[in-house]
């Protein structure tokens, strides 16, 4: 009966960890973040402006700050490319509205945004593939206004997620423990 219920569990958990987190990111009046997991959703709202931080921190030496942030770096680096490789990129949009009083100019631009916009959507295209893709640059000349409006979904599996801060987090504290300076005892002199 124990052997069943055990066995019931790691059957719910690796079904939990197939499972994908989506990140959704859109823009329209404003910039709004969102992170799901199966049915539930979080609000990743903007810190406020404004708020003062309390409480002091000791600046480290400047050595030992450059060590550190040289690890760090190395760290998300190689954490980047594994979360890159892991990630789905589910739906792309973007809708792009110009206009100006000149219609030359408006013209020109277009053309300046396409320029921009479109080799960079054909290279996250030919990099990732996109699931749901709806890129859409157009001029107006009949006299409306500019707009933007962008819209981003990406999907990891909780499973390779938490592979990957296991595996990274791990390297990252042996880095640091195997690094850590000794203790200088009472009364030892420096060189």
């Amino acid at each position: 009966m124990a052997l069943r219920i055990l066995l019931i569990i790691v059957i719910a958990l690796a079904a939990l960890l197939c499972c994908k987190v989506h990140v959704l990111a859109d823009y329209g009046e404003d910039f709004e973040l969102r992170l799901r997991y199966l049915f539930v959703t979080w609000r990743i709202r903007r810190p406020e402006k404004g708020k003062a931080k309390t409480g002091k921190k000791r600046k480290p030496a400047l050595q030992a700050l450059l060590d550190h942030f040289g690890r760090f770096f190395d760290f998300f680096r190689k954490t980047a490319s594994d979360f890159v490789r892991k990630i789905t990129v589910e739906r792309l949009e973007l809708e792009i509205v110009i206009h100006d009083d000149d219609a030359a100019q408006t013209a020109i631009l277009y053309g300046e945004a396409c320029a921009v916009i479109y080799p960079v959507v054909g290279f996250l295209s030919d990099f990732k593939a996109v699931r749901q893709r709806r890129i859409e640059v157009r001029p107006d000349f009949t006299g409306g206004e500019s707009s933007a409006r962008f819209g981003c979904t990406l999907g990891i599996r909780l499973g390779a997620l938490l592979g990957i801060a296991i595996v990274r987090l791990t390297g990252l504290l042996i880095s640091l423990i195997k690094n850590k300076p000794a203790k200088r005892r009472e009364g030892s002199v420096e060189k």
